[in-house]
């Protein structure tokens, strides 16, 4: 991540963050388990909808996530991730 990435990056919280703090802010915990479940996955869905979950959804399956021989190498399919 270059510099200048990395500091927008702490101005303002990516969507899936802002997702997650709304999750924590509304906490299904004080729910009954149904309910708090339904939540988590309301919050769920709308994290893997983001625009930077299907980059990088297709840049894992690009770099082959989904194969037996990278699910073997998890540590390099990370370090390529981070590129």
């Amino acid at each position: 991540m270059s510099p200048t990435t990395r500091a927008s990056s702490t101005r303002r919280p990516s969507d899936g963050l802002s997702i997650a703090f709304r999750a924590l802010g509304n906490s299904s915990a004080e729910l009954p388990t149904v309910e708090g479940l339904i939540e988590e996955a309301h919050y769920f869905n709308q994290s893997v909808a983001t625009d930077a979950a299907r980059k990088g959804m297709r840049r894992l399956l690009e770099l082959g996530g989904q194969t037996r021989e990278v699910e073997l190498d998890r540590r390099g399919l990370v370090n390529q991730l981070a590129e």
